[in-house]
């Protein structure tokens, strides 16, 4: 049997996933866009070298504004409401910025869900935060799947590096992204009747 040539092409309810992954690819070059020139005579860091460098507010209040500009234009009816105030400068961001940064935007965003995810279950006696209402933002995101139950966000300790942070930035993404769009029968495996599957 001949294959056909014809290019496939994916339905209207798939757009904005794309628009999501050009939007991950987007902040992702942006958060790491730190300063890389050096001084007289002094090379400048390699690529390898800034992922290593610790994220700063600065650094976080920029992929915040990144992502309120891109929920405004995805998803016109997310209320975003007041920014978190991160004080930008050089200062070293913390776990807890990331995990109010995320928690906003996901609050956001949760109206507007089309599916109802079954819930992450997870050891709360592992998470490495002792606030109150940052601890139950945390549970609330690893809850529904936008951070992950055993990351460094989660479990890790010490300075979190852009390295770090972009693989935690990606996974709230791709949740934002499922969610946020009526999958198609047609192209989702797990919604088809074994009927529908190709063989």
């Amino acid at each position: 049997m001949m294959q056909s040539n014809k290019a496939v092409r994916l339905p209207k309810s798939n757009r904005s996933k794309g628009l999501w992954l050009v939007l991950i690819l987007a902040i992702s070059g942006l958060a790491v866009a730190q300063d890389s020139e050096g001084k007289l005579g002094k090379r400048p860091a390699t690529p390898a070298e800034l992922n290593r460098q610790a994220l700063t507010l600065q650094d976080l209040d920029q992929t915040q504004s990144a992502l309120d500009k891109a929920m405004q234009a995805l998803l016109p009816g997310a209320k975003l409401g007041k920014p978190i105030d991160l004080k930008p400068g050089s200062t070293q961001a913390n776990r807890s910025h990331i995990i109010r940064t995320y928690h906003r935007q996901f609050l956001a965003a949760k109206p507007l869900f089309k599916l109802k995810p079954r819930p992450v279950v997870f050891d709360k006696s592992v998470l490495n935060t002792t606030d109150p209402a940052t601890k139950a933002a945390l549970e609330e995101l690893i809850t529904w799947g936008f951070v992950s139950r055993i990351g460094n966000i989660a479990t890790g300790t010490g300075a979190v590096t852009l390295e770090e942070f972009g693989d935690t930035l990606g996974f709230f993404l791709s949740r934002m992204s499922e969610l946020t769009h009526q999958p198609s029968v047609k192209w989702t495996p797990f919604l088809q009747r074994p009927d529908q599957q190709e063989r």
